[in-house]
């Protein structure tokens, strides 16, 4: 059966740096993947207001129909949290503003790691969750 993904994107607000990012993940990851939900969190740390609305352009410019999150104060536990609870698909795929992409990923990369318990995987290593 063919899994559900949704997109978890943590960030502040810094817009050369979530340009860079969803560039190379635009180039090695997202052509293998169909996103049900992108879920977005733009915390207030970093520049200001109005660079918090370029990060959000930015963002659409890729996912016109992502779901943002744009709380009062920063907390990235908060905002992972807040991410990872309204995911309603079989796969989050979890992304923060300063990551990039160098090389391809694909489902069935992630996949192979994904089975029988609920796992993390971070750089090809699979872990357990408690």
């Amino acid at each position: 059966m063919k899994k559900s993904y949704d997109l978890a994107l943590v960030c502040g607000r810094r817009p050369e740096l979530i340009a860079r990012t969803l560039e190379s993940f635009h180039q090695n990851v997202f052509p293998h993947f169909s996103f049900a939900n992108v879920l977005v969190n733009i915390d207030p740390f970093c520049g200001d207001a109005a660079d918090g609305v370029e990060v959000r352009d930015i963002v659409e410019s890729y996912f016109p129909e992502a779901i943002f999150f744009e709380p009062e104060s920063a907390s990235f536990g908060a905002a992972v949290k807040r991410l990872w609870k309204n995911s309603k698909s079989d796969i989050l795929l979890h992304l923060e503003d300063d990551w990039v992409a160098i090389e391809e990923i694909n489902s069935k990369q992630i996949e192979q790691y994904l089975i029988n318990n609920v796992t993390s995987v971070a750089d090809g290593q699979r872990k357990e969750l408690d």
